[in-house]
C-alpha cells in the first residue's frame, strides 16, 4: 500500500465530485492527510504509515502557522490565519485563539516545524521505506524571501510542490486545486516514481 501524509492539498473533498484529487489517481494508495494538517500531525500520520508496513510513503508538509487544541474530546487542528466559520470553535474559544495569535512568534513556529519535519524526515530513512516529501507550505516562496531547509534528504525531495499548483485559496474544495489535468500530471509524476 501507498500511503500519502499531509494536509488539504492531499485530502478529498466529497463536496466537489467533479474533480479527482491526485492521490485517489494513484493505484493501490490510501491518504491519511486531512484538512488543516499541522506538521505534528503530519508526523504523526507518517509513523502510521510507517507502523502499517508501507511500500512507499509521499509526505507534503504545511505551513508553520497550523497548531491543534482538544475540543470535544479529540484533538483539532487548525490555522492561526483562519480562526473563523471554518473551525469548529465557539466565538469565545475563537477569540481566545485570536489573543493567543498576537503573542505567537512566527520565528519561533518556523523553528518548531523545521524540527519536527526533521525528525520525521529522519524518521522515513530510517524505517528503509521508499519515500518522497515536498516540505509543502513550510516556508513556501509565496511568503517571500525564506531560507533553505532540508539539504541532507535532497535525495528525497519531491519534484512537485503541491502549494506551487493551487489555483483557490478558498477553504473549499480543501485540495485547493481545481484543474483535473494538474491532479492527471502530479498523480502520473508520483506513479512513476513509486
Amino acid at each position: 500500500m501507498i500511503y500519502i501524509c499531509g494536509d488539504s492539498f492531499c485530502a478529498s473533498d466529497p463536496g466537489y465530485p467533479e474533480v479527482t484529487p491526485w492521490h485517489e489517481l494513484i493505484p493501490n494508495s490510501k491518504t491519511l492527510a486531512f484538512n488543516c494538517a499541522s506538521n505534528l500531525l503530519i508526523g504523526q500520520q507518517v509513523d502510521q504509515a510507517i507502523k502499517h508496513g508501507a511500500e512507499f510513503i509521499i509526505v507534503n508538509f504545511t505551513s508553520s502557522l497550523r497548531s491543534e487544541i482538544m475540543w470535544d474530546g479529540k484533538v483539532t487542528s487548525f490555522s492561526w490565519l483562519s480562526l473563523d466559520h471554518t473551525t469548529p470553535f465557539d466565538p469565545a474559544t475563537l477569540d481566545a485563539l485570536k489573543k493567543i495569535f498576537t503573542h505567537i512568534d512566527l520565528s519561533t513556529e518556523i523553528k518548531r516545524s523545521q524540527m519536527i519535519i526533521q525528525s520525521t524526515l529522519h524518521g522515513l530513512v530510517d524505517s528503509g521505506i521508499p519515500f518522497l516529501f515536498d516540505q509543502g507550505g513550510f516556508e513556501h516562496h509565496s511568503y517571500g524571501q525564506v531560507g533553505t531547509y532540508f539539504d541532507q534528504f535532497k535525495p528525497y525531495r519531491s519534484e512537485v510542490c503541491l502549494w506551487d499548483h493551487a489555483d483557490t485559496s478558498t477553504h473549499r474544495p480543501y485540495f485547493h486545486i481545481t484543474n483535473q489535468h494538474t491532479h492527471n500530471e502530479i498523480a502520473r509524476y508520483y506513479t512513476k516514481k513509486i
